[in-house]
């Protein structure tokens, strides 16, 4: 499981009120907008599959029992308890300890009376060696996945094939809408590799069949090399690299 959740709602009675709370609290505005008969006033974020919303309409009950939401306070804890307190929230539990592995964590009760939490790793980020253990805390997390290379193929200098550069473009953007394309990146035209990518796809065979039909690739002006990758990113290993 790559990650625990993509998408969070919150129940409010209020709106205004909701968003004014959480806008104070995140210190972002939070654009309003319908769907159907609920309303939803977005959380800013820069991964679409990685947030949230308020959300107002039939059924739409706060409650301070059930599931419980921790947002990321990571080294900000007490700014953000003291903001939400100010904001209008209830204390219920301040800025705690609970240990090495949960880290600290505090809980609120906002306006609406939704019983949220913040939570943060303890220790602070710093220029210490990574250890062997977050090494192989690291290595047995991540699981294989499929990446590839793009070259230049037989055909690239042909100028009737050219326009394909687009459509190569485009096909990318197609794969990642359909979520079989978790990444992509170019180089400039005058570099041996022009791009690299990583596929959401489970076996090199399944990625061979599907890149043959990019556009590019499959009129030769570019070649594909599918190769098995394990992938680390920053933001997805930041509570082991902290």
């Amino acid at each position: 499981m790559r990650r625990l959740s993509n998408w969070t709602e919150i129940p409010v009675r209020d709106m205004a009120r909701a968003r004014a709370f959480w806008g104070a609290l995140l210190g972002a505005d939070l654009p309003e907008t319908g769907f159907g008969p609920e309303t939803y006033a977005m959380f800013p974020a820069a991964d679409p599959f990685n947030t949230g919303a308020l959300v107002a309409g039939p059924g739409r009950v706060p409650t301070a029992d059930g599931v419980r939401l921790y947002l990321d306070a990571r080294g900000r804890i007490a700014a953000m308890h003291a903001a939400a307190l100010a904001a209008g929230a209830q204390e219920v539990m301040p800025p705690t300890v609970l240990s090495d592995e949960a880290g600290e964590v505090s809980l609120f009760l906002d306006p609406e009376g939704n019983l949220v939490g913040l939570q943060s790793p303890l220790g602070a980020v710093g220029d210490d060696q990574v250890t062997d253990s977050v090494m192989r805390a690291l290595l047995a997390g991540t699981q294989p996945g499929i990446g590839f290379l793009l070259h230049r193929g037989p055909g690239f200098d042909d100028p009737a094939l050219a326009h394909l550069q687009w459509e190569h473009a485009r096909n990318m953007f197609t794969l990642m809408k359909r979520g079989l394309l978790a990444h992509v990146t170019a180089f400039p035209a005058g570099t041996g590799v022009l791009g690299f990518g990583l596929l959401t796809l489970a076996t090199t065979e399944a990625a061979e069949a599907l890149l043959a039909e990019d556009p590019g690739v499959r009129s030769g002006r570019l070649r594909a090399e599918v190769l098995g990758a394990m992938t680390f990113t920053a933001d997805r290993h930041a509570h082991l690299l902290r």
